[in-house]
């Protein structure tokens, strides 16, 4: 499987990237590499998806 250029620049696996874009074409070529997606609207929208991923919680000491 192809690896995206974004995951590779991060230094993530693509599965451990959240890609956000308002353009469905663009997610579906994510999808398509492993990489979790999120279908941009608004901004509470992506703020309610980044909690559900966790990407919100300070990590423990």
């Amino acid at each position: 499987m192809k690896s995206s250029c974004l995951s590779r620049v991060m230094r993530q696996p693509p599965e451990q990237v959240l890609f956000t874009d308002d353009s469905l074409t663009n997610l579906a070529g994510a999808t398509a590499l492993g990489t979790p997606t999120h279908h941009f609207v608004d901004e509470a929208g992506l703020w309610d998806t980044l909690e559900e991923i966790g990407a919100l919680r300070t990590p423990s000491s």
